[in-house]
Protein backbone atom coordinates (compact mmCIF):
# COMPACT_ATOMS: atom_id res chain seq x y z
CA UNK A 1 0.00 0.00 0.00
CA UNK A 2 1.64 3.27 -1.10
CA UNK A 3 1.72 6.18 1.30
CA UNK A 4 0.06 9.45 0.27
CA UNK A 5 1.64 12.34 2.16
CA UNK A 6 -0.68 15.21 3.04
CA UNK A 7 0.41 18.15 0.92
CA UNK A 8 -2.43 20.61 1.59
CA UNK A 9 -4.26 21.35 4.86
CA UNK A 10 -7.58 21.41 2.99
CA UNK A 11 -7.30 17.60 2.76
CA UNK A 12 -8.16 17.35 6.46
CA UNK A 13 -11.74 18.43 5.72
CA UNK A 14 -12.44 15.32 3.65
CA UNK A 15 -10.79 12.69 5.87
CA UNK A 16 -12.41 10.73 8.67
CA UNK A 17 -10.44 10.21 11.89
CA UNK A 18 -9.47 6.68 10.81
CA UNK A 19 -8.46 7.83 7.32
CA UNK A 20 -6.40 10.64 8.78
CA UNK A 21 -4.64 8.23 11.12
CA UNK A 22 -3.77 5.97 8.18
CA UNK A 23 -2.34 8.92 6.26
CA UNK A 24 -0.12 10.13 9.11
CA UNK A 25 1.05 6.71 10.34
CA UNK A 26 4.42 6.90 8.50
CA UNK A 27 5.17 10.22 10.21
CA UNK A 28 4.17 8.82 13.61
CA UNK A 29 6.35 5.78 13.01
CA UNK A 30 9.33 7.92 12.00
CA UNK A 31 8.84 10.08 15.09
CA UNK A 32 8.76 7.05 17.39
CA UNK A 33 5.09 7.39 18.38
CA UNK A 34 4.03 3.90 17.29
CA UNK A 35 6.37 1.97 19.57
CA UNK A 36 3.90 1.70 22.46
CA UNK A 37 0.22 0.81 22.45
CA UNK A 38 -0.44 2.96 25.52
CA UNK A 39 1.27 6.05 24.15
CA UNK A 40 -0.59 5.64 20.88
CA UNK A 41 -3.96 5.31 22.63
CA UNK A 42 -3.15 8.48 24.57
CA UNK A 43 -2.23 10.64 21.57
CA UNK A 44 -4.56 9.21 18.92
CA UNK A 45 -7.61 11.32 19.91
CA UNK A 46 -5.42 14.44 19.62
CA UNK A 47 -4.33 13.83 16.04
CA UNK A 48 -7.26 15.57 14.24
CA UNK A 49 -7.09 18.74 16.35
CA UNK A 50 -3.30 18.95 16.06
CA UNK A 51 -3.48 18.48 12.29
CA UNK A 52 -6.02 21.29 11.88
CA UNK A 53 -3.99 23.55 14.17
CA UNK A 54 -0.83 22.93 12.12
CA UNK A 55 -2.78 23.73 8.94
CA UNK A 56 -3.88 27.05 10.40
CA UNK A 57 -0.38 27.89 11.59
CA UNK A 58 1.14 27.12 8.20
CA UNK A 59 -1.41 29.29 6.41
CA UNK A 60 -0.45 32.15 8.69
CA UNK A 61 3.32 31.57 8.59
CA UNK A 62 4.47 28.95 6.05
CA UNK A 63 8.02 28.83 7.34
CA UNK A 64 10.45 26.56 9.15
CA UNK A 65 13.00 28.83 10.71
CA UNK A 66 14.01 31.37 8.07
CA UNK A 67 12.92 29.21 5.14
CA UNK A 68 9.52 29.19 3.47
CA UNK A 69 8.39 25.60 2.96
CA UNK A 70 5.43 23.72 1.43
CA UNK A 71 2.86 22.34 3.86
CA UNK A 72 4.06 18.76 3.33
CA UNK A 73 7.50 19.61 4.80
CA UNK A 74 6.08 21.81 7.56
CA UNK A 75 3.60 19.11 8.60
CA UNK A 76 6.24 16.38 8.63
CA UNK A 77 8.53 18.49 10.81
CA UNK A 78 5.90 19.63 13.33
CA UNK A 79 3.37 16.79 13.77
CA UNK A 80 5.14 14.56 16.30
CA UNK A 81 6.62 17.49 18.22
CA UNK A 82 3.16 19.04 18.56
CA UNK A 83 1.59 15.75 19.68
CA UNK A 84 4.25 15.28 22.36
CA UNK A 85 3.80 18.86 23.56
CA UNK A 86 0.04 18.40 23.87
CA UNK A 87 0.51 15.11 25.72
CA UNK A 88 2.74 16.88 28.25
CA UNK A 89 0.10 19.58 28.70
CA UNK A 90 -2.69 17.02 29.18
CA UNK A 91 -0.68 14.72 31.47
CA UNK A 92 1.74 16.96 33.40
CA UNK A 93 1.94 14.38 36.16
CA UNK A 94 3.79 12.06 33.77
CA UNK A 95 6.61 14.55 33.06
CA UNK A 96 9.26 16.36 35.08
CA UNK A 97 9.82 20.16 34.81
CA UNK A 98 12.26 19.58 31.94
CA UNK A 99 9.74 17.66 29.85
CA UNK A 100 11.25 14.24 30.51
CA UNK A 101 8.83 11.35 30.85
CA UNK A 102 8.65 10.46 34.56
CA UNK A 103 5.44 8.49 35.14
CA UNK A 104 5.90 7.71 38.85
CA UNK A 105 3.18 5.33 39.95
CA UNK A 106 2.03 4.68 36.39
CA UNK A 107 0.33 1.27 36.29
CA UNK A 108 1.05 0.37 32.66
CA UNK A 109 4.27 -1.05 31.21
CA UNK A 110 6.49 1.86 30.27
CA UNK A 111 8.03 2.41 26.91
CA UNK A 112 10.98 4.03 25.27
CA UNK A 113 10.42 7.77 24.89
CA UNK A 114 12.09 10.21 22.55
CA UNK A 115 13.10 13.64 23.76
CA UNK A 116 12.82 16.71 21.56
CA UNK A 117 16.38 16.22 20.32
CA UNK A 118 15.48 12.84 18.88
CA UNK A 119 17.39 10.88 21.54
CA UNK A 120 15.96 7.84 23.20
CA UNK A 121 15.34 7.77 26.92
CA UNK A 122 14.76 4.27 28.22
CA UNK A 123 12.48 3.96 31.22
CA UNK A 124 12.52 0.48 32.76
CA UNK A 125 9.27 -1.34 33.42
CA UNK A 126 8.20 -1.67 37.03
CA UNK A 127 8.50 -5.18 38.36
CA UNK A 128 5.30 -7.19 38.72
CA UNK A 129 5.30 -8.84 42.11
CA UNK A 130 3.54 -12.04 43.11
CA UNK A 131 1.74 -10.50 46.06
CA UNK A 132 -1.23 -9.29 43.96
CA UNK A 133 -2.66 -12.43 42.28
CA UNK A 134 -6.14 -10.95 41.84
CA UNK A 135 -4.70 -7.90 40.07
CA UNK A 136 -2.88 -10.19 37.65
CA UNK A 137 -6.08 -12.10 36.89
CA UNK A 138 -8.08 -9.02 35.92
CA UNK A 139 -5.29 -7.13 34.14
CA UNK A 140 -6.55 -5.50 30.94
CA UNK A 141 -5.66 -7.58 27.93
CA UNK A 142 -3.35 -4.96 26.31
CA UNK A 143 -1.12 -4.92 29.37
CA UNK A 144 -1.32 -8.70 29.71
CA UNK A 145 -0.41 -9.24 26.06
CA UNK A 146 2.32 -6.59 26.06
CA UNK A 147 3.95 -8.13 29.12
CA UNK A 148 3.89 -11.59 27.54
CA UNK A 149 5.40 -10.30 24.30
CA UNK A 150 8.12 -8.32 26.07
CA UNK A 151 9.00 -11.41 28.10
CA UNK A 152 9.34 -13.25 24.79
CA UNK A 153 11.74 -10.59 23.46
CA UNK A 154 9.38 -9.42 20.70
CA UNK A 155 10.53 -6.09 19.28
CA UNK A 156 8.52 -2.99 20.19
CA UNK A 157 7.46 -2.13 16.58
CA UNK A 158 6.07 -5.66 16.10
CA UNK A 159 4.41 -5.53 19.50
CA UNK A 160 2.77 -2.17 18.78
CA UNK A 161 1.40 -3.49 15.47
CA UNK A 162 0.05 -6.63 17.16
CA UNK A 163 -1.72 -4.61 19.84
CA UNK A 164 -3.31 -2.36 17.22
CA UNK A 165 -4.60 -5.35 15.25
CA UNK A 166 -6.05 -7.02 18.35
CA UNK A 167 -7.65 -3.75 19.44
CA UNK A 168 -9.17 -3.24 15.98
CA UNK A 169 -10.73 -6.72 16.08
CA UNK A 170 -12.06 -6.19 19.60
CA UNK A 171 -13.63 -2.82 18.72
CA UNK A 172 -15.13 -4.08 15.46
CA UNK A 173 -12.97 -1.99 13.12
CA UNK A 174 -11.50 -5.20 11.70
CA UNK A 175 -14.36 -7.62 11.10
CA UNK A 176 -12.98 -10.20 8.62
CA UNK A 177 -9.71 -11.92 7.67
CA UNK A 178 -9.78 -9.76 4.53
CA UNK A 179 -9.92 -6.58 6.63
CA UNK A 180 -7.01 -7.83 8.70
CA UNK A 181 -4.91 -8.47 5.60
CA UNK A 182 -5.68 -4.97 4.36
CA UNK A 183 -4.68 -3.46 7.69
CA UNK A 184 -1.40 -5.38 7.42
CA UNK A 185 -0.64 -3.56 4.19
CA UNK A 186 -1.81 -5.97 1.48
CA UNK A 187 -3.47 -4.57 -1.62
CA UNK A 188 -7.17 -5.40 -2.22
CA UNK A 189 -6.32 -8.08 -4.80
CA UNK A 190 -3.64 -9.70 -2.62
CA UNK A 191 -5.89 -9.53 0.46
CA UNK A 192 -8.64 -11.40 -1.42
CA UNK A 193 -6.14 -14.12 -2.34
CA UNK A 194 -4.35 -14.14 1.03
CA UNK A 195 -6.87 -13.34 3.79
CA UNK A 196 -5.30 -13.43 7.24
CA UNK A 197 -7.60 -16.21 8.41
CA UNK A 198 -5.17 -17.81 10.85
CA UNK A 199 -4.20 -14.57 12.67
CA UNK A 200 -7.84 -13.39 12.67
CA UNK A 201 -9.09 -16.62 14.29
CA UNK A 202 -6.21 -16.55 16.77
CA UNK A 203 -7.06 -12.98 17.79
CA UNK A 204 -10.75 -13.83 18.20
CA UNK A 205 -9.88 -16.90 20.28
CA UNK A 206 -7.52 -14.85 22.44
CA UNK A 207 -10.14 -12.16 23.09
CA UNK A 208 -12.86 -14.72 23.81
CA UNK A 209 -10.55 -16.58 26.20
CA UNK A 210 -9.58 -13.37 27.97
CA UNK A 211 -13.22 -12.29 28.28
CA UNK A 212 -14.22 -15.65 29.71
CA UNK A 213 -11.36 -15.55 32.25
CA UNK A 214 -12.17 -11.97 33.28
CA UNK A 215 -15.85 -12.81 33.70
CA UNK A 216 -15.11 -15.89 35.79
CA UNK A 217 -12.71 -13.86 37.94
CA UNK A 218 -15.33 -11.18 38.44
CA UNK A 219 -17.96 -13.72 39.44
CA UNK A 220 -15.56 -15.45 41.79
Amino acid sequence: MSHQPISDPSEFDSLSADELFERVQPLLRKGGLLTSYYRLERIKPNIPSVCFELGARWRQTPRLGEREVPFRDYFAARLCTSLRKLDREQHPNLYDPHGKYRPDGHTFPLEQEHDEGGHDEYIPQPAVTACYPIFAEVTAWPRQLETSCLNSAIAQPSLAALLRHVSNVEQGRTKTPYNLSRSMGLSPSHAHCQPATGPFVAIRDYLEGYTATASATGIG
